[in-house]
This record gives structure tokens, sequence and C-alpha cells, in this order.
């Protein structure tokens, strides 16, 4: 029969297993250490040792600051169809006076274009020359405009294009973008994907984002 004293006293705990208390401590410190990560790193980064600073979004052309507002006026000697005028980005192109078609720079612009894929129908293409100017084939796209000489001169110089170049202009007729006249075609495409993905202007509808 037990003892009084052994009723009134509850039988000890067994001791904690050692691995058990060691599985604890390491929950705990990788809880705090996915607090205190993300504290410490971003000091460090402010830090005099790191001094970290992001890197801009790098834009290939040269931004016209500020915008200039286009008059689409001359004569219109060929217009591209376009599905929808209003959402249309522009690669407006100004060749220098003495080229006749320059017809491996319309080449070109006339691949950018499909480099677009899904977004080929919110590019337009188009060009501002002379009336001495060849016009490419029909099929290739272009709107093509001419103007008389000092008109193409003033425009020249109001976008700061020295003999000619090209142009990346917003859905509104706001020339943002110059590029000279052997302008890269890899980086007048890449400018011209990032803003039509920035953009929500012309985007279908079955995006899910109203044009």
């Amino acid at each position: 029969m037990p003892s009084a004293q052994s009723a009134s006293h509850p039988a000890a705990r067994p001791a904690a297993n050692p691995r058990s208390r060691k599985r604890s401590r390491v929950v705990l410190l990788l809880l705090a250490a996915c607090f205190f990560a993300p504290v410490m790193l971003a000091w460090l980064f402010q830090s005099p040792f790191l001094n970290y600073t992001p890197v801009a979004t790098k834009n290939f052309g040269e931004l016209i600051s500020p915008v200039v507002a286009l008059k689409f006026g001359g004569a219109v000697l060929q217009q591209a169809k376009a599905s929808n005028a209003e959402a249309q980005w522009r690669l407006l192109y100004l060749p220098e006076s003495t080229c006749g078609s320059c017809t491996a720079r319309l080449d070109l612009l006339a691949h950018l274009k499909q480099a677009t894929g899904r977004e080929m129908h919110r590019v337009n293409l188009e060009v501002w020359s002379d009336a001495g100017f060849t016009l490419p084939p029909a099929q290739a796209g272009f709107t093509v405009r001419a103007w008389n000489p000092s008109e193409l001169a003033q425009w020249r110089a109001q976008l700061g294009l020295q003999s000619g170049g090209l142009l990346l202009v917003d859905p509104l007729g706001n020339a943002m973008m110059r590029y000279p006249i052997d302008f890269d075609g890899s980086k007048v495409r890449k400018d011209l994907q990032r803003l039509l993905r920035a953009s929500q202007v012309g985007k279908s509808q079955s995006s899910g984002i109203i044009s």
C-alpha cells in the first residue's frame, strides 16, 4: 500500500528529450532569422559599406524633353491602313535629304513592327520626306507625307535631328524619343516593346484592359 507522502505528490515528469530541445532551438533560430534578415539586408545595402543604388531602367533612344507635339500635315502620298489610329504608337522616319528611297532602313522598320508580334496592330510606320521620295510598296504598311524642304528643315531643327533620324511617337502625337539616322534596330525594338508593355492604350479588351 503506497504511503500518504507518495500519494500527495504527483509522479515526476520524465526529462525532456535532448533532441527535442535542440530541434526547438533550431526552429526558433530560423524564425528569428526570417524576421531579422530582411531588416539587416536593407540596412546593409544602405550602409556606407555597400552604398548600393538601384540602376534605373535605361532607354536606348534619347528622350526629347520637353516632348514635341507633332502636326501631321503635309501632303499624304501614301496612307497605311490602321485598325485603330487613336491607339497607334508611331515609328516616324525622317530620312536624310539625299535618300531617294532608303530601302534598307524601311525594311528594317517593317521588321521592327513585325517583331512586336501580337502588339503589331498598335504600331504605325510613317515617313516624312519631300515629294521626290520613292514610295515603298503599299503592302509594307507605311504612311508617307511630303513636306517642302524648308518645313522639313524646321521639323528636324525642332526635333534635334541634324540630317534626319527616327522618332518614337506616342498615341497622342508627341515625339518622345529620337534616334540617329543610322539607328540600331535592336535598341529601337527594345524601347518600343518596353513602351508597349507599359502603356495600356490600344491593348485588346480580351486581355482585360480597355483600349
